[in-house]
């Protein structure tokens, strides 16, 4: 599951246990966004803080996975970031 506020993008994983990481709105730097055709797509975003690397030792991606309509997801991550100062 995932949310944007004005204040942060919300990571919340679901599964034996529960997770929710958050990431303040003014450590979100570059937002990708991967989008297939049928209009299913992955926004990633880096952010200020130590690098992830998972159990295999490489690097991980930060952001949303396979999530329904990217493209408007994008846009009010970005409005949010344009009005960081």
């Amino acid at each position: 599951v995932y949310a944007v506020t004005n204040r942060r993008a919300l990571i919340l994983q679901l599964g034996k246990s529960k997770k929710i990481t958050g990431y303040s709105i003014d450590e979100i730097g570059q937002v990708t966004r991967i989008e297939n055709a049928e209009g299913i797509g992955d926004l990633y975003f880096s952010v200020n803080s130590p690098i992830m690397i998972n159990r295999t030792g490489r690097f991980r991606r930060i952001g949303f996975r396979a999530i329904a309509q990217p493209k408007q997801v994008e846009a009010h991550l970005q409005a949010q970031l344009s009005k960081k100062g």
